[in-house]
């Protein structure tokens, strides 16, 4: 594919694609514990004598070096060796969300170019009925990870003599393709992430000096799918730790499990850490042994911030960033306490930028679109030459820069503020409101865990604000009542005019708000 953000050059730079970096751990640490999951535990040696039987089956099967390979399936040990695998054998990850529709499903594989797709038992059912929509999908081989297949159009990847087979694992280049990771889809549809094996090298070098490294022992509960899955496990298994996953995420268990396995570090998203917090046994002594916990993927409220700080045990880390890559924030909130209102700093490889609409950088303190340009930014998006056209600015500095569609500022000490993303701001009676300011209000009150705001139609106003909340257990607080007390807040144009108490938000699986699903819950509520 075109490139649409050429890798900038690093002097010295010595490359090392990620199947040598677990050949080299499983030559010094054989014994040790590489992956952790509810029913089973993979020593570094087990890793990689699975992830190289798997790799030589996908290569009998017919997967080449430059293939791509759909994965679908939960997060545990078995999982991630067959995501390995597809590394080994020279080709390209694409895992699949499961909790996108058959239609989506269907129109990613094909979007992809995958001859090859990889599920666990869970997903079995879904992929047999997904390979039917579409006859583009009849030569897609399929390949059953942890289970007896369905029928001998499945291949079980458990079984074989790959061993006894004259099969080479061929090398990993730095230009190869590592994955194509497809976004979250809160909005339109999904778009294919292309990363390359120096993208994801460059990266995991970067988490590894923020402590994720062989003395590391890393917990993530989201989904494979996700940047913000893969980022911290493949930097623990690159790094030489242990990587502790789960398949599920409730409060009580993930406690548990933290303790038990003696984790040091974390990657949460801002959802997770306010269901941790309304959990009544999670204390600042909870988890002994945490010592830092990465925050990513959707906005981190300022209280529910400032609540972890004073009760969450070890520091908690807020990353600002895309999974596109060409920027990065960071904010140790241990070291910045008076700047939780912040992402923090730009990191030491990434250029940030504040620009207006016509792409002309603005001075500090306004408020516009964040751009940004690091020395790990992705090739471009998987047949999108619209899209990738839209979303690269080049800048008087000769320098090809990222739009997030994202708005925000930065203060006089150099700490980012994002307050919106631009599609979202809610323009009523000629004034810009940003939900953020609004759900922050929202959750300075005792009785919310969680809180949206989205712009609604409004005759009087064009848009008014509209807000939704869940609730602690056992509250009897008004919609009334919540209104009022944020309102006493916020200033005279930026009040909410109606509020919803919900059960659950409409969330996908990053934790993220669905808008369109939660403007259908809103809808009726002004005129």
């Amino acid at each position: 594919m075109p490139v649409l953000f050429p890798h900038d050059y690093i002097e010295g730079e010595a490359f090392i694609a990620l199947p040598d970096q677990i050949r080299q751990r499983a030559a010094q640490t054989p014994d040790k514990i590489a992956i952790c999951d509810e029913t089973s535990a993979c020593s570094w040696s087990d890793l990689l004598l699975s992830s190289e039987e798997l790799a030589k089956r996908l290569i009998v099967m017919g997967v080449a070096p430059g293939d791509s390979v759909a994965l679908i399936g939960d997060l545990q040990a078995t999982t991630v060796t067959a995501f390995l695998s597809v590394l080994f054998a020279g080709a390209c990850i694409v895992p699949l969300p499961a909790i996108a529709s058959d239609a989506a499903l269907s129109g990613m594989l094909l979007d992809s170019g995958a001859n090859t797709v990889l599920s666990t038992t869970e997903a079995a059912d879904r992929i047999t009925g997904v390979l039917g929509l579409d006859a583009g999908h009849r030569k897609i081989n399929r390949g059953a990870i942890d289970f007896t297949p369905p029928g001998d159009r499945w291949a079980d990847l458990r079984t074989g003599q790959s061993t006894a087979l004259d099969v080479a694992l061929p090398p990993l280049h730095a230009d190869a393709l590592f994955n194509i990771i497809y976004s979250s889809g809160t909005t339109g549809t999904p778009k294919g992430i292309v990363h390359d094996n120096l993208y994801r090298f460059r990266q995991m070098l970067r988490m590894h000096g923020t402590g994720v490294n062989e003395n590391c022992t890393m917990f993530v509960s989201t989904a494979i799918y996700s940047n913000t899955t893969l980022m911290p496990a493949l930097s623990v298994l690159s790094g030489g730790g242990t990587l502790v996953t789960k398949r599920k995420f409730e409060a009580k268990n993930y406690i548990e499990t933290a303790r038990k396995t003696g984790a040091t570090h974390a990657m949460l998203v801002p959802t997770l850490v306010q269901r941790l917090l309304a959990e009544p046994s999670f204390q600042i002594d909870s988890i002994p042994t945490l010592e830092r916990t990465f925050v990513t993927a959707s906005p981190f409220a300022t209280s529910v911030k400032s609540e972890a700080v004073r009760r969450w045990p070890g520091v908690i880390q807020e990353i600002y960033g895309m999974t596109e890559g060409g920027l990065t924030a960071m904010l140790d909130t241990s070291l910045f306490p008076d700047k939780l209102g912040s992402v923090g700093k730009p990191s030491p490889s990434a250029i940030i930028r504040i620009i207006d609409e016509g792409g002309s950088e603005l001075p500090t303190g306004q408020v516009g679109e964040i751009i940004g340009h690091s020395n790990t930014m992705m090739l471009g998006y998987h047949n999108r030459p619209e899209q990738n056209s839209a979303v690269r600015i080049d800048m008087p500095d000769g320098l090809a820069y990222l739009r997030t569609g994202d708005l925000g500022r930065f203060d006089d000490d150099g700490f980012l503020y994002v307050v919106g993303r631009a599609k979202d701001v809610i323009i009523s009676g000629g004034f810009n409101i940003y939900a953020t300011d609004l759900e922050d209000a929202l959750l300075l009150h005792p009785d919310v865990n969680e809180a949206a705001v989205m712009g609604m139609p409004s005759a009087a106003w064009g848009e008014t604000p509209v807000a939704a909340v869940v609730l602690s257990a056992g509250s009897d607080v008004s919609e009334a009542c919540l209104i009022s007390f944020a309102n006493e807040k916020l200033g005279k144009a930026q009040r909410i005019s109606a509020l919803k108490i919900l059960q659950e938000l409409p969330l996908n699986a990053l934790g993220k708000v669905v808008k369109s699903e939660l403007g259908k819950q809103l809808k009726g509520l002004v005129s």
